[in-house]
């Protein structure tokens, strides 16, 4: 599984720079700009501010505060809902480049934005945004090469698995041993779960396997449940499953596909294209109920 470095970057960041762990909310690094009377509509004001909002920062001055950073960042990328597409990238283009200004500025901002846009805890997912991100990161010569090349890999990993894209993976069929391609899989619908030894993944396939309404849809052809565990599972591990269920492990996951937490799951269409991708087993069971 990749390494989920970005929950850890910000813990290391937020217990950093003398802050105490009790403390009150972080405070943002400057006041926000405030949109004009003449923005009238929600776009036009969040475009505007979305332009405007780094202007009475100096970005190439260090910051030293890096809980008020990811308070500012958390606000600035919430206005990305409300925006104007084009506003929304040429915001972040202009913005990524004046922070070429300071190297350590600028990988403490890609961190805090993997951790808010991209991350398994991030507030909300969006490839599009972040990849616009990733790739002034990418291609920032001020930054060491491993990171540039950590987050080019992001890009790539995000590219190979876009809505609407099949999902052309291959895996060890658990019951039979033999290499199956996922395209070879008949069924209406996939719900492809994966998972490793961990706890959190027996808890996850618990619900799952107790879920009545999932069994009943199974039985009714509606949906193919296809768990695929990272490395090859130890003792009886296929026989504990329901026998409907595709069972099959592999170990290049985190190369092949984007995958931001273990368990998670992607769901297909009859055609093995993305419909839905990384959500968790709860969100699945909520849609189900």
């Amino acid at each position: 599984m990749r390494k989920l470095l970005n929950i850890f970057a910000l813990a290391a960041m937020a217990m950093t720079g003398g802050h105490s762990v009790a403390q009150e909310a972080p405070k943002p690094l400057f006041d926000y700009p405030l949109a004009p009377d003449t923005c009238s509509t929600l776009e036009s004001r969040s475009n505007y501010v979305i332009t405007h909002f780094w202007d009475s920062f100096d970005l190439t001055k260090p910051i030293s505060d890096d809980l008020s950073l990811i308070k500012t960042f958390r606000d600035y990328a919430d206005l990305f809902k409300y925006g104007h597409r084009t506003v929304v990238m040429s915001g972040i283009r202009d913005f990524m480049f004046k922070l070429r200004g300071n190297a350590t500025n600028l990988s403490k901002v890609g961190r805090v934005a993997e951790a808010v846009l991209y991350g398994p805890m991030a507030d909300y997912w969006s490839d599009e945004v972040y990849v616009e991100f990733a790739k002034s990161l990418a291609a920032a010569t001020v930054l060491k090469k491993e990171e540039r090349e950590y987050y080019q890999r992001q890009i790539g990993l995000i590219s190979l698995c876009q809505e609407g894209m099949p999902l052309n993976i291959e895996f060890t069929d658990a019951t039979s041993g033999a290499k199956t391609k996922l395209a070879d899989v008949p069924g209406k619908l996939f719900l492809v779960v994966f998972m490793n030894d961990g706890v959190d993944s027996s808890i996850d396939r618990t619900r799952l396997v107790t879920d009545v309404t999932l069994e009943q849809i199974v039985n009714e052809g509606q949906i193919t449940v296809v768990c695929l565990n990272e490395g090859q599972p130890a003792g009886d591990w296929a026989a504990s499953m329901p026998e409907k269920w595709v069972k099959g492990y592999g170990t290049k996951w985190a190369s092949q596909l984007d995958l931001r937490a273990i368990p998670g799951c992607y769901m297909l269409d009859g055609e093995h294209k993305i419909m839905h991708k990384n959500i968790t087993v709860a969100d699945f069971k909520a849609a189900l109920e």
